[in-house]
């Protein structure tokens, strides 16, 4: 090959090389790049729960509350906190579920007790007027309570009850008289989350 066409083929070789690499360069250099990154945050729904104004603090523990049917009595014709045939009264059972962040039950569940229990004592619940005539039976327990919420509220259940005067168990009242002693009862809340909307 003669020494001019070899600086034209060099020449000519640059000449490609040259136009080749611009166009790598070109692309490197030549595009629009965004690169993003974020952080996310998780927070858990708040369940708070208090029944009669004692608040729910672990998972292990249940709060527990007390009532006293002669604390309610009306009208006053017997010694204070106590019950006797002609007494009647009500007492309130509160779910408050106002922190509460989830949807949820409520079963609210009155125990009369067993064995050494009074007998007469009767036991209702009144949407509106009071009305004597259908008094739950109380066996080991009735629900007098159940409704859905779909985020916190406080609810008052009022339970109304009495032991008749004129039951025609003279007897069964003096016995429980005579004996005057403390029968157990008991009022359960069991508050449950729900899967769905109610």
């Amino acid at each position: 090959m003669k020494k001019g066409n070899r600086i034209f083929y060099l020449g000519l070789l640059t000449l490609v090389l040259a136009l080749v690499t611009t166009s790598l360069v070109s692309g490197t250099f030549a595009k629009y790049v965004t690169t993003a990154s974020g952080t996310g945050t998780v927070t858990v729904a708040k369940w708070a729960v208090t029944i009669n104004d004692v608040a729910a603090t672990t998972a292990e523990t249940s709060p527990e509350f007390t009532f006293n049917l002669g604390s309610t009595t009306a009208p006053n014709v017997v010694a204070s906190d106590k019950v006797a045939p002609g007494s009647k009264g009500k007492f309130a059972l509160i779910c408050d579920t106002r922190g509460t962040e989830v949807a949820h039950s409520v079963s609210v569940t009155l125990n009369k007790g067993t064995g050494n229990d009074i007998a007469e004592l009767e036991f209702f619940e009144f949407s509106t007027a009071e009305d004597f005539s259908a008094p739950y039976t109380l066996g080991d327990s009735i629900e007098v309570a159940s409704y859905n919420a779909s985020g916190g509220e406080e609810k008052t259940t009022y339970i109304y009850w009495r032991w008749p005067f004129d039951n025609d168990n003279d007897t069964a009242d003096t016995i429980d008289g005579i004996a005057a002693k403390s029968y157990p009862m008991t009022a359960v809340f069991t508050v449950t989350q729900l899967e769905t909307a109610p």
